[in-house]
């Protein structure tokens, strides 16, 4: 008795299992990378970067967050650095969107900034570099932005 309970049990398992794994679920938005190359260099002479997106139709309202990636830093001041994120459409005006900070100052890393649904088509995300105080010319300086994505 106590094996056909267990095989009942089994079956009726499987049977649960069986019909939640037909259904299908909601499609997430795969991130979008952007459409030029990275990793780019960010530094005391180049401070901003720009990278462009091609978004078609509704696609863009479902993206909530940019993320970044932060590779290689250089920075033997340890000098504080943020970035402050911005949206351009392709026909409009910049829109500001967040900011973020590396902490320490000398750890690369992903950061998000969201994009309070003003990311409405496509257009090109710019980071822009603040640091806390002046850069010492005769230090170097510099930081890698492996990759940008629009993420849902």
């Amino acid at each position: 008795m106590g094996r056909l309970r267990c095989a009942a049990a089994g079956s009726a398992m499987l049977l649960v299992v069986g019909l939640f794994a037909s259904r299908e679920l909601p499609a997430s938005m795969p991130p979008q990378r952007a459409d030029n190359p990275s990793p780019q260099v960010i530094d005391a002479d180049h401070p901003e970067r720009s990278f462009h997106f091609v978004l078609r139709g509704e696609e863009a309202r479902k993206f909530k967050f940019v993320r970044v990636w932060i590779g290689d830093i250089v920075n033997p001041q340890t000098v504080g650095v943020s970035f402050e994120v911005a949206y351009r459409p392709d026909t409009g005006t910049r829109i500001p969107l967040g900011s973020f900070s590396l902490y320490p100052s000398t750890d690369p890393g992903r950061f998000i900034v969201a994009t309070q649904g003003r990311v409405t088509r496509s257009g090109t995300i710019t980071l822009s570099l603040r640091t806390s105080g002046p850069l010492d010319p005769t230090q170097p300086f510099s930081l890698t932005i492996d990759g940008v994505e629009l993420s849902g």
